[in-house]
């Protein structure tokens, strides 16, 4: 089996170890442990939404995992077995995985790191799994933390992009009305300097109250009504 073919993380090395006869163990029983870790690893490799890196790196476990279930037949039998758990971990987190963005690579390196003990480190001590599912486990709640804070944060942004949408349609709206009503109760044209302060000055006033109070508000109302008292303010009395 070449390197090249390793690296492209749709090798089931498992399977041509199998089909190649290279493992002779005379027991019907470590046939099938071989079988069935090969069967894990297939849904890893036909998973879509795993991408071709991950599927390598992942592709990695293979020799270790069934070293394990060799060692522990309660691999398959638990389904709470430490390294079943770190396997599920790692795959869920290599899910939708891209090569964009510090999150990812900090994904990527995460999962590296894990594969590399394992595969530098695992002799016959189950417990290794436990220690390094605990970690991962601590690094995938701290990511989705800050996922979830981002997101938060780009809700609460557009959000507020919106709401100054709202505010300056509303605004805009309000002084048109105001002026509008003006110019038909006043038998006289209305100034354009304060014309031109109530459309552009009192307007961002408006927007401001509408997105600090909200529609419908007492303050905005009376910011309203102040515009109507200053436009009739500076016209001719009878």
């Amino acid at each position: 089996m070449t390197t090249e073919r390793l690296e492209s993380g749709q090798v089931n090395m498992l399977r041509d170890i199998r089909a190649a006869g290279l493992v002779n163990t005379g027991n019907r029983t470590d046939e099938l442990v071989i079988d069935i870790v090969a069967m894990l690893f297939d849904f890893v490799f036909n998973e879509d939404e795993i991408p071709v890196e991950m599927k390598a790196l992942i592709g990695r476990l293979q020799i270790p995992m069934l070293k394990v279930a060799m060692l522990d037949r309660q691999f398959f039998s638990r389904k709470t077995h430490p390294a079943r758990l770190l396997l599920d971990e790692i795959a869920h987190m290599a899910m939708g995985w891209t090569r964009e963005g510090d999150a990812n690579h900090q994904i990527y390196d995460a999962l590296k790191g894990v594969v590399d003990t394992i595969t530098n480190e695992f002799t016959d001590d189950l417990s290794i799994f436990s220690d390094l599912l605990t970690g991962l486990q601590g690094f995938s709640a701290n990511a989705q933390a800050e996922v979830e804070q981002q997101v938060e944060k780009t809700a609460q942004e557009l959000e507020t992009i919106e709401r100054a949408g709202q505010a300056e349609a509303f605004a805009q709206r309000a002084v048109d009305q105001v002026i509008a009503r003006a110019r038909l109760r006043l038998d006289c044209p209305l100034p354009d300097g304060i014309v031109a302060f109530v459309n552009q000055t009192w307007q961002k006033v408006l927007m401001e109250i509408y997105t600090r109070e909200g529609a419908n508000t007492e303050p905005l109302n009376q910011a309203i009504h102040i515009a109507e008292q200053l436009l009739w303010s500076v016209t001719p009395k009878i």
